[in-house]
């Protein structure tokens, strides 16, 4: 990235451009909280993402359909997260984050409202498992929607 004045102006070329212009445009973070030049790996970004210190936005490429307008992230753009311990390890894709602080009934509660379901024209109501912990780990816990053949969701409160 450069500073040239009132902007900052980045060039890429290769794979990274073709998939930039395949989904056309790019996801933009903001924050003052560190420089530009010293952010060298994503995992640098977490905390900041994660205290609420960077601003993220998707911009639309210039000559995209509708640049500088608002517009949703595409879809196959995800996050994963890993759980691992010496008796288990999950992986699954992050629907949402939370403060920390919730204790498990409510952090349970909390992470029912983020479950997407497959079949929206059927009822939520009975179709999600009771929460089972993980290996008697008190920050891991897990359910799964009865029409799935694979757990859903395990989610550290």
């Amino acid at each position: 990235m450069h500073d040239i004045g009132e902007q900052w102006e980045a060039t890429v070329s290769g794979p990274v451009e073709v998939r930039l212009r395949e989904l056309g445009g790019t996801l933009l973070g903001v924050t003052t909280a560190a420089h530009p030049h010293r952010i060298t790996r994503f995992d640098q970004l977490v905390p900041l993402i994660m205290s609420g210190q960077i601003a993220m936005g998707w911009i639309a490429l210039a000559g995209a359909e509708q640049p500088l307008t608002e517009m949703p992230m595409p879809e196959d753009l995800k996050t994963y997260v890993l759980h691992y311990s010496p008796n288990h390890a999950t992986v699954g894709e992050l629907l949402a984050t939370t403060t920390p602080s919730l204790p498990p009934a409510q952090a349970q509660a909390w992470a029912l409202d983020h479950i997407p379901l497959l079949g929206d024209h059927l009822p939520r109501e009975g179709r999600l498992l009771d929460w089972q912990q993980v290996n008697l780990d008190p920050n891991a816990w897990y359910t799964f929607d009865v029409l799935s053949p694979r757990p859903l969701l395990r989610a550290p409160p």
